[in-house]
């Protein structure tokens, strides 16, 4: 019975993604000058007025670059090129496809495409690595290949540190934080899936220790955020928890256990068992974005559409580790985002955030909210597969 409504809950979610959310964010959010916009208006209409954000462009080439490689979209190659060509052609200082002469992308710009921010960020470059990765897997894209390369180099050149840590970017900016790790654990995993280069697995392997030597603290089972450059704890924001991140890293240490052969079964449970208690608001059944750990220093309670999409990736792992509860928890979880965040009146629109009262307290709908829906609808469609 578990495994019958998540079957239903996930072929509700592929078709609301196919039928709905690919169409709308391939078009509505699709800027005919270049590239993708920042957000949409909750009528749909794209906010052309908006600074953009450089990853959005990465994460719209990706999100359609895995319809792809799944069929989900007819077209998927054609805007998944809008937004790559467009971050190659005006966020990218130095040729992306010549790592002697790449210096690395842009961290925002303006709408018409002239550099906002020119620094150069490290999560953004975990994005275009994660493009990169699902392009050559879906397209066999050469010059994703050499773009990958070529950002490989500039982080290892510019913010690659001998602990395999690397800076925020470039200038370095405090605090050092565990996001940007975890996304390039993401996308380092996902270059090795799709060139089964071994270097792209070592990558891995030392963000990894990262995660077990500084982000894990054992002793509170917590997954801490932000840190001095000696790795202490941030003084202003080391107290800060994200509860989705726990989660986030569950999926991800279920896909490194996939490829490494070693036994992450403990790490996600008890990952998991923590986030739930520290962030789990009972009146919704879902996660707020941060908890703090000092009283003195409260946080107003919210809750993104991204930190449910990580929690029900996470409870999808633990359904398809053999956990048959989960199965049923997840498909409810999945169910409940359509009576609220995916609740709109433009078909494949979302909410982003509410507040602790259960009121809306976003005025847009991001369009790099679209790669954690895909993720997650892709997650689900692999499970129900894979129990058969």
């Amino acid at each position: 019975m578990a495994e019958t409504d998540l079957i239903s809950a996930a072929a509700r979610l592929k078709d609301w993604l196919v039928e709905a959310a690919l169409p709308l964010w391939a078009n509505a959010a699709l800027d005919p000058e270049g590239g993708y916009y920042e957000d949409l208006t909750p009528q749909g209409a794209p906010r052309k007025d908006q600074i953009r954000r450089v990853r959005v462009q990465p994460r719209q080439a990706y999100v359609y670059a895995h319809a792809a490689h799944l069929g989900w979209s007819d077209q998927a190659r054609a805007f998944s090129d809008h937004g790559f060509d467009y971050l190659l052609s005006r966020a990218a200082f130095g040729d992306p496809l010549d790592p002697a002469s790449f210096d690395g992308f842009a961290h925002r710009l303006h709408p018409d495409g002239s550099v906002a921010d020119p620094r150069r960020d490290t999560y953004d470059h975990a994005f275009v690595l994660l493009a990169c990765a699902w392009r050559i897997r879906a397209f066999r894209d050469d010059r994703s290949r050499q773009v990958a390369k070529a950002t490989l180099g500039f982080l290892d050149r510019e913010c690659g540190q001998p602990d395999g840590s690397f800076l925020e970017g470039r200038p370095h900016q405090d605090p050092r934080r565990q996001n940007p790790h975890m996304h390039l654990f993401e996308a380092f995993m996902a270059l090795f899936e799709a060139t089964e280069d071994d270097a792209n697995l070592e990558r891995a392997r030392r963000v990894f220790a990262l995660f077990q030597t500084h982000f894990l603290d054992t002793e509170q089972t917590v997954l801490r955020e932000f840190f001095q450059d000696d790795w202490q704890l941030s003084a202003e924001k080391g107290h800060l928890i994200e509860p989705g991140h726990m989660m986030e890293w569950c999926w991800l240490l279920d896909q490194y256990e996939a490829l490494t052969g070693e036994d992450m079964s403990e790490l996600i449970r008890r990952l998991y068992t923590a986030a739930e208690p520290l962030g789990l608001e009972p009146q919704s059944g879902f996660l707020v974005d941060c908890v703090s750990l000092e009283p003195s220093r409260p946080i107003p309670p919210a809750r993104r559409t991204w930190v449910q999409t990580e929690y029900i990736k996470a409870t999808l792992v633990r359904s398809r580790r053999g956990e048959t509860a989960f199965a049923s928890k997840a498909a409810s979880l999945i169910n409940r985002l359509f009576g609220t965040y995916l609740k709109s009146d433009v078909p494949g629109g979302y909410t982003d955030r509410y507040g602790a009262d259960g009121e809306v307290i976003s005025d847009a709908m991001p369009v790099s909210t679209l790669y954690h829906l895909m993720s997650l609808g892709a997650e689900a469609d692999r499970t129900v597969k894979a129990l058969g």
